[in-house]
């Protein structure tokens, strides 16, 4: 199944993103550095790392100045529904 950019920030050096699959059956979180050129030419993304889950996350936060990426889901059984506070966390090294 094809899968979609679902939420994107940008925290201090780092680029985070969430995908779901399209059937909402899973998703993946992305973490990029970003590493800026000194003489303001412009800007590259590098280190890409990526965490695949068998459902779709819900958030993505930087914690402690970038050093952990938080992701929540929403609690089981709630998909289509409102979400109601953090249902499960995985901490990813960014």
């Amino acid at each position: 199944a094809d899968s979609v950019f679902v939420e994107v920030k940008l925290y201090g050096a780092l680029l985070l993103a969430l995908a779901a699959r399209t059937d909402l059956n899973a998703g993946a979180a992305h973490v990029w550095d970003i590493v800026g050129v000194a003489d303001g030419a412009g800007a590259a993304i590098c280190r890409p790392r990526r965490r695949e889950f068998d459902r779709p996350p819900d958030r993505i936060e930087a914690r402690h100045g970038g050093r952990f990426v938080e992701v929540t889901f929403v609690a089981e059984g709630r998909l289509h529904d409102a979400p109601e506070g953090i249902g499960n966390l995985t901490w990813l090294d960014a």
